[in-house]
């Protein structure tokens, strides 16, 4: 089985490893928090949104949280009323959601250290749901990851795993633009290579910063650093993971971008924008194209 993605830079599970112990760029626990009024312009709580409406949506309960980070996800969900429990890599992350859970009332021991490629210390088939968000696209043996959630989720079982929208870098404009048509327009063109090299010059012409952001990815240049950042396809993610005995249900969208990123430094309010369009459009058709994450339900047959 082999899954359809764009990677746009590589990275090992150590540098994964060492770039979540570090603490990812960001205070988690503050990554999460809202304003008075519950709003809030962070794409962590924009997901949480989300995925919190799916979980009410298709019932879910007996939860895998993979992928748990420091448990914050973990911890709304307990919140509700739901048993759950939580894997995460980064010892360090798990430590500070020991005491975020601790804090909160809830048993510590609720997450451990553990990989979504291997989750051998679950039994076949032990969660009615399984949630992946946040994980996948820096994985590139995102097939094995795959295979794992489904193990561990019973015939039936809802699973929700989050993916980078390939389609969003059609509106971008930018570097990214240019690689989605040379990975997913030229190579299906039935012309001569010169044909394609030219009309290749061309797009480049066309788009005012075709080498910006760079493909190869500094720590400085991006919240993930040099992370692995692989591109799915919303159209065909259904398609794709139907081998794995998938049933595709639903996708909704998140971090919503009014405008192509490129003018965002013209727009002091570009993050409220997007934020409220992720209140209003999250399950539109415009999230193909204007929104850079999206979340896919799926039911394990």
């Amino acid at each position: 089985m082999g899954l359809k993605f764009s990677t746009v830079s590589s990275s090992s599970p150590e540098e994964v490893r060492e770039y979540y112990d570090s603490g990812g760029g960001v205070d988690w626990g503050v990554d999460y928090t809202r304003d008075e009024a519950g709003f809030s312009t962070n794409p962590a709580v924009l997901r949480l949104n989300l995925v919190l409406r799916l979980v009410e949506e298709f019932n879910c309960d007996n939860i895998l949280d993979a992928g748990c980070a420091d448990a914050p996800v973990a911890e709304e969900l307990l919140k509700r009323g739901k048993t759950v429990r939580g894997v995460d890599f980064s010892g360090t992350q798990i430590e500070r959601g020991k005491q975020r859970l601790q804090a909160t009332g809830f048993d510590p021991d609720l997450i451990a250290v553990g990989d979504v490629t291997d989750l051998g210390s679950f039994e076949d088939a032990r969660f009615d749901s399984v949630l992946c968000l946040g994980v996948l696209p820096h994985i590139e043996s995102m097939d094995v990851a795959v295979a794992e959630l489904v193990r561990v989720c019973r015939p039936g079982g809802i699973l929700m795993l989050s993916f980078r929208n390939d389609l969003f870098d059609l509106f971008t404009f930018n570097s990214f633009t240019v690689q989605f048509y040379e990975e997913h327009v030229l190579p299906k063109v039935p012309c001569s290579q010169d044909q394609k090299a030219r009309a290749r010059s061309g797009i480049r012409r066309l788009i005012s910063n075709p080498d910006v952001p760079q493909l190869d990815y500094s720590p400085s240049q991006d919240g993930f650093g040099g992370l692995t950042r692989i591109n799915s396809n919303p159209l065909t993610i259904g398609d794709d993971l139907k081998p794995f005995g998938l049933s595709h249900l639903k996708t909704g969208f998140y971090k919503f971008h009014p405008f192509p990123p490129l003018l965002s430094a013209e727009f002091p309010d570009y993050a409220v924008l997007g934020a409220k369009m992720d209140e209003k459009l999250c399950f539109s058709w415009e999230g193909l194209l204007l929104a850079s994450t999206f979340v896919s339900v799926f039911r394990k047959l």
